[in-house]
């Protein structure tokens, strides 16, 4: 017993350690949202943390490679390539019982995918128009190495560098957006929300997308300034860059607020006011050092470091409240 919690422990280290440092590797120790968050512990179970509703339930796991966390849904991967899948059974993206050799799964509204040890990417079955287009484009997909997903749409980085976003066609996701994907070249990251998909090149500049046509105009600024990191993740509002000197930034991308513009003789002036008004947590954490990981849900900014505390920063809060747990620091302000 003693020898296996040992060699657990030493594989969660070298993911923390792989994972971490050269920003490739598709393990993520941990995930969550603004109410809950889970994390693999050194024994390869997990440890929750926040208020969780009642339909997850994470008793029983172990043995973890990975983790991840959707919209009513979780998911465990396990060190074999099996799945455990809680929260909101009614969608389907439970029905994981025959999955195998998975390395990591995302969550879109309705369907559970899962990324194959072979490059393939097999997903749960959804009976609504838009999952079967965009699930009958994601079987023929090979050669992948990283997906990521928000509630309307799957990206997937393949072996080549290049990137792939599931073609729907439909009006929010025109293909004409799934093409503009395929210039771009020597990816090494990807990560998607429901406005944005980025991908942070051998180089460390970042390119981006629009996801669907109610995407406003973009800050392109806010890119710039996070070119060089070795991770980046992206929320419904903010972009966010691990560095490799373990600090990160966080920048707002979406332009708003459009009447500003006439007080401000240009646009340089306009994104700084912007940034600004980054709630209090995203203006603390960016002062933050030590980090070895991040993760995005929604308009939530989930950091890791690397003495194990989770940080959580919520852009949008209804209300400001401290999590009372012992490694987990919660920041939520309202944006005024």
């Amino acid at each position: 017993m003693k020898k296996r919690i040992i060699l657990i422990t030493l594989f969660v280290v070298m993911l923390l350690i792989t994972g971490c440092e050269n920003g490739l590797s598709v393990y993520s120790t941990f995930a969550g949202t603004d109410k809950y968050q889970i994390k693999i512990n050194n024994t390869g179970t997990i440890d929750v943390f926040g208020q969780p509703d009642a339909m997850y339930d994470f008793s029983g796991w172990e043995g973890l490679k990975s983790v991840s966390v959707g919209f009513g849904n979780a998911s465990g991967v396990t060190n074999d390539g099996t799945v455990y899948v809680t929260g909101f059974a009614e969608n389907g993206a439970c029905d994981v019982s025959g999955w195998r050799d998975i390395e990591m799964v995302v969550f879109t509204l309705y369907v559970a995918y899962g990324l194959k040890s072979d490059g393939t990417v097999v997903h749960t079955y959804s009976s609504f128009d838009e999952d079967v287009k965009r699930n009958s484009e994601v079987d023929k997909w090979t050669n992948i190495k990283q997906i990521e997903a928000s509630m309307i749409n799957v990206v997937g980085l393949k072996s080549d560098g290049t990137v792939v976003m599931s073609e729907t066609d439909s009006a929010f996701v025109p293909s004409s957006y799934c093409k503009e994907l395929a210039s771009w070249k020597n990816i090494r990251w990807i990560d998607t929300s429901l406005f944005l998909t980025v991908g942070l090149n051998e180089s460390g500049k970042i390119f981006y997308i629009k996801n669907n046509i109610l995407s406003a105009e973009y800050y392109t600024e806010a890119f710039d300034e996070l070119e060089g990191a070795k991770k980046i993740c992206v929320g419904d509002t903010f972009i966010s860059g691990l560095m490799p000197d373990g600090t990160i930034k966080v920048r707002y991308y979406i332009k708003g607020e459009e009447w500003w513009s006439s007080y401000y003789k240009n646009s340089n002036q306009l994104y700084e006011k912007i940034q600004e008004r980054l709630p209090d947590g995203f203006k603390a954490i960016n002062k933050a050092t030590d980090i070895i990981d991040i993760k995005s849900y929604m308009d939530c900014l989930l950091v890791l470091k690397k003495d194990g505390t989770i940080v959580i920063v919520s852009a949008i809060s209804a209300e400001k409240e401290d999590i009372k747990q012992t490694d987990t620091v919660h920041y939520n302000d309202i944006i005024s």
